[in-house]
C-alpha cells in the first residue's frame, strides 16, 4: 500500500503539468466574464443612484442650518448666527414657549441679458434654526441686530 501512495503522489504533479500547458491558457478578458459583467452592471447602477441623490441633495436646501454661537455673558445670553447674503427684511425671529426660531432666506440675483455664469455656488434658499432657550432667559426683552451678515440676538437673564 505504501508503494501505491508514492506512485499516486508522484503522478499528480505530472498530470497537473500536462493539463496546465501554457499554450492552452487564454488571457483574461473581462468583457466575456459573466461575473465581471454583473459587477459592471452593479457599478453603473450605483453611479445612477448617487447621481440622483446628489442632484436632489443639492437642489433641496431646506435642510441647511446656519452656523451659530450661543453663550452667556454676564446677565445676558448672546446668540450670533451667520446669515451671509441675507437682506435684513428676509430675517424673522420668533419665540414660542421657550423655543427660539430663526428663519431667513436669500434669492438668486436676477440674470441680465448677456450674463454668462461660469460657476455658481453661492447659497440661495432658506435658512432655519430652532433652539430651546434656558428657563431663565427673558425672551420678552429679546433684541436683534443684523450687521455684515451676522445676526446678533441678545436676551437678558431673568432676575
Amino acid at each position: 500500500m505504501k508503494k501505491h501512495l508514492k506512485v499516486g503522489a508522484l503522478a499528480l504533479p505530472l498530470v497537473l503539468a500536462v493539463n496546465l500547458n501554457a499554450t492552452d491558457l487564454k488571457p483574461f478578458d473581462p468583457k466575456y466574464d459573466p461575473l465581471f459583467e454583473e459587477f459592471n452592471r452593479l457599478h453603473q447602477e450605483m453611479e445612477r443612484v448617487f447621481e440622483k441623490f446628489n442632484s436632489r441633495f443639492f437642489e433641496d436646501t431646506s435642510f441647511i442650518a446656519p452656523s451659530m454661537d450661543f453663550k452667556k455673558s454676564g446677565d445676558h445670553y448672546i446668540i450670533k448666527v451667520d446669515l451671509p447674503g441675507v437682506d435684513k427684511s428676509n430675517i424673522k425671529t420668533e419665540v414660542k414657549e421657550g423655543v427660539l426660531r430663526i428663519d431667513a432666506s436669500t434669492q438668486r440675483e436676477e440674470k441680465k441679458e448677456g450674463d454668462k455664469y461660469y460657476h455658481h455656488e453661492r447659497f440661495v434658499g432658506s435658512y432655519h434654526r430652532v433652539l430651546t432657550l434656558p428657563k431663565d432667559a427673558d425672551a420678552d426683552k429679546l433684541k436683534t441686530e443684523y450687521k455684515d451678515g451676522v445676526l446678533t440676538i441678545t436676551i437678558p437673564v431673568k432676575k
